[in-house]
Formats: C-alpha cells, sequence, structure tokens
C-alpha cells in the first residue's frame, strides 16, 4: 500500500543527497537533514538529523541566534 502526503519545509531548511522524506512530514526552519537519511517524523526548528530512522544530532540550536545570523547575510 503506498501513501502520499503533503512534506513541507520551511524556510532555510536542508536536506542532503539521497535523503528520503516520508509523507505527511515536516522540516522546520533552518533544519538540516544529513544525506542518506530516513525522515519519519518531523524535524523542529533548528535541528540536525541523520540516520535510518533518523535521529536528532546534539542540541537544537537558538532559533533567535540563528535568524540573526541569517539576516546578517543578506
Amino acid at each position: 500500500v503506498l501513501k502520499t502526503g503533503p512534506v513541507t519545509f520551511h524556510r532555510h531548511c536542508g536536506v542532503g543527497a539521497g535523503a528520503i522524506i516520508m509523507p505527511n512530514v515536516e522540516i522546520g526552519f533552518a533544519a538540516f537533514v544529513a544525506p542518506m537519511s530516513l525522515v519519519r517524523r518531523s524535524v523542529r526548528d533548528c535541528t540536525t538529523v541523520f540516520g535510518a530512522p533518523a535521529r536528532r544530532i546534539g542540541k537544537p540550536r537558538n532559533r533567535q541566534q540563528v535568524e540573526r545570523r541569517l539576516e546578517e547575510q543578506v
């Protein structure tokens, strides 16, 4: 049985080559999915995940600091 559904990508997120994202998943603001990862659940803002199934690496970054750095780059 094939299931379909939307995948939502928020601003400044990144997805590595070969990553698989399942239906009904949301990739948060400034989140990163490592290459070759299998994402079955939504990824929170400012978080990095890797593996199959994907798991969080370290602590989530501070959203305010990330936004400030992104504004400086523009």
